[in-house]
């Protein structure tokens, strides 16, 4: 099952891309949702082949997934793999430079069935396909819009911090 869509963001590609790029952020952003994150790799660094452990509770179980950062193009794609138990899932995202303050967003996920029971559930996914897709538009917008906001946050204080002028 494939799910994808297109947000533009009120901010300069790289401000954009280091924003979605900053996987530490993410750790701890589902840490305080009280997922459990841990680094598989050790390493400090994050490029190809960085993975995580990811633990969840999702309708009374606790789930597993490990997720791989599976290819990199600095500000231009980004591409994950998520592995759980019956589902294998691709996450892509793309960047756009519409103008030097713009930047397009694409995000697709893929999600593939591993088992028998899997397949059967992603297929009773589908027929709600319409409403999953209406709550992963809005997800991704609010990422974008709040990458905005982040964006014209940074650029009023360095404004007032020009205004001020040098410090004496």
């Amino acid at each position: 099952m494939r799910l994808s869509t297109s947000q533009e963001v009120e901010a300069p590609i790289r401000f954009v891309w280091r924003q979605l790029s900053d996987f530490g952020n993410w750790e701890r952003a589902a840490s305080q949702r009280g997922v459990t994150v841990r680094r598989l790799d050790g390493t400090p660094e994050e490029g190809p082949g960085t993975g995580w452990l990811v633990r969840f509770d999702y309708h009374g179980r606790t789930r597993e997934v490990e997720m791989r950062l599976v290819g990199i193009e600095p500000d231009q794609k980004l591409l994950m793999e998520a592995t759980g138990h019956s589902l294998r899932a691709d996450l892509t995202l793309a960047f756009l430079e519409l103008a030097p303050r713009r930047t397009r967003v694409t995000v697709t996920s893929d999600v593939k069935a591993l088992t028998l029971p899997s397949r059967v559930f992603l297929q009773s996914l589908r027929l709600a396909q319409g409403t999953l897709q209406e709550k992963y538009d809005a997800r991704i917008k609010g990422f974008a819009a709040e990458i905005g906001r982040r964006w014209q946050a940074r650029r009023k204080a360095a404004a007032a911090a020009a205004a001020k002028g040098p410090q004496a």
